[in-house]
């Protein structure tokens, strides 16, 4: 019996249960051909006791893969070094990105990880460094509140270097398409890597600027969102000329959920004369907000 058989009786009984969720009575060593079966597998273990530190090194090494039970073994592997810097920068490479997908760890979870990696890339060179971890930051294991924690802290003072932060700040928000040393951001780290931005320093308005060239003919319901929170969150440092050129277009989106929204704040900011104009739009949910605002002014006034 070679090393991995005899790790794998070892934990048949875990083997066994997993099988089990997958509709069989018991385990069929065919199903370790499965990437999704073998991640399951990975994340029992993972909270499994009483497993033996030479068993769940074989197993980790033999079944890990790019989902969270796989993150959760890379991190278990990392901790009592059995990965050299090639092998982490390997595993990292071949993450795969996306939503964050079923399972995918929190942020309490994945926090520790994270830093981690943050510890052990202190002297690292540049491109390596930000290019492990916009690759981590994209994985479709980690859940949508884990990634966008995870920018804070990678941007945050026990984070990277300084000269760094904007750099990866543009690159959540996706401002810098042009930099052709890091992928392509999750789009789930779109706002936060906006309000980095003006954590870092930037002026609001140039930033909500960053976000407007972003809209589209058909604008992505994401970035509206971002451009609406920026100009509730910072009406004092974007000139009001600019708030009202950014509601006006926001108000001509296809989106009927970002013309809501938009009325609603030219209605704040320029009176009642935008709750008729919301009366005329063409989706029944904005006219509905616009009915009741009307029906609200007028029992105010009464």
């Amino acid at each position: 019996m070679n090393r991995l058989d005899a790790a794998l009786a070892a934990i048949q009984p875990v083997l066994d249960q997993v099988s089990q969720r997958w509709g069989y009575r018991a385990f069929q060593s065919g199903l370790l051909q499965n990437v999704e079966f073998c991640d399951q597998l990975l994340q029992m273990l993972h909270a499994h006791q009483g497993i033996s530190e030479e068993v769940r090194t074989e197993l980790y090494g033999s079944y890990i893969g790019p989902g969270p039970g796989g993150m959760q073994a890379f991190y278990w592997l990392l901790q009592h070094d059995h990965l050299d810097r090639s092998l982490i920068r390997d595993y990292l490479f071949c993450l795969q990105t996306g939503p964050a997908r079923s399972g995918a760890l929190s942020e309490e979870e994945f926090m520790p990880l994270l830093h981690w990696l943050l510890e052990d890339w202190r002297g690292e060179c540049e491109e390596l460094v930000l290019d492990c971890l916009c690759r981590l930051l994209n994985s479709h294991a980690i859940s949508a509140r884990a990634r966008c924690a995870g920018l804070r802290v990678a941007l945050g003072d026990e984070g990277l270097p300084p000269e760094w932060r904007t750099r990866v700040a543009h690159w959540a928000c996706r401002s810098n398409l042009n930099d052709p040393d890091l992928p392509i951001a999750n789009e789930e780290l779109h706002r936060a890597g906006l309000m980095e931005c003006v954590r870092l320093g930037e002026p609001p308005e140039q930033v909500l600027d960053l976000a407007v060239a972003q809209l589209s003919g058909e604008e992505d319901e994401l970035v509206g969102s971002t451009v609406l929170e920026l100009l509730q969150k910072f009406p004092r440092e974007i000139r009001s000329e600019r708030q009202l050129e950014v509601l006006l277009q926001l108000r001509d989106s296809q989106r009927s959920g970002l013309r809501r929204r938009a009325f609603q704040l030219l209605e704040e900011s320029q009176g009642e004369e935008w709750i008729h104009q919301g009366l005329r739009d063409r989706d029944s949910a904005v006219r509905s907000w616009a009915m009741q605002r009307a029906q609200q002014k007028k029992a105010q006034t009464a």
